[in-house]
């Protein structure tokens, strides 16, 4: 984008020093035009009256026309070069505010970018939050479930030196190890993974 804008620049001093040089031609061509009217106001006999030679008329005259028509050729073609910048400027100008359009999509698009970007990450901090809070709770159920099975085995062991009824049938500690059914309102525990 900086070589465009720096494009249009030389652009922009190229055309100033062409319309200077214009002008400056216009000027020479004003003055030309008006020597030569000057001149044509004097008939050819008047300047051979006027004790001017046919071949300095001639001169003159031919001198004047010559000037007249390179003047209007160099003016004709740096119009034409002025005409043709111009239309190079607009173009570059118009590239510019192409360039300029696509960088404020991608300045948009970017900060889009961004914001998705934190976005994931806050989700993704929440996750790794959840997902070490499950991993406390794996691990105090696991501790939970030791404790039970330590504390089942306790009580069958106890459950064998006991004497009751249940033991005079000759079921023994097998009946307290077998599980009982849960109140109701409490929930099993999860079976081990």
């Amino acid at each position: 984008m900086r070589e465009t804008r720096e494009k249009v620049e030389r652009l922009r001093t190229e055309i100033a020093d062409l319309e200077a040089a214009e002008a400056a031609q216009a000027d020479a061509l004003r003055t030309q035009l008006r020597s030569a009217w000057l001149l044509s106001r004097r008939s050819p006999m008047q300047m051979l009256l006027e004790a001017e030679t046919p071949d300095r008329v001639g001169r003159l005259l031919w001198f004047s026309r010559h000037t007249s028509e390179a003047r209007s050729e160099l003016v004709a073609d740096w119009r034409r070069a002025r005409s043709d910048l111009a239309e190079r400027e607009a173009e570059l100008g118009g590239a510019l505010v192409e360039l300029e359009a696509d960088r404020d999509a991608l300045r948009a698009r970017a900060a889009r970018l961004a914001a998705t970007r934190d976005e994931r990450g806050a989700l993704l901090a929440d996750l790794e939050r959840r997902i070490a809070a499950r991993r406390d709770n794996v691990v105090e159920l696991r501790a939970t479930r030791a404790e039970l099975a330590a504390l089942l085995e306790r009580l069958i062991a106890e459950a064998g030196t006991l004497t009751g009824t249940a033991f005079e049938t000759g079921a023994g500690p097998a009946a307290l190890a077998r599980p009982a059914a849960h109140p109701p309102g409490l929930r099993p525990p999860a079976a081990p993974r």
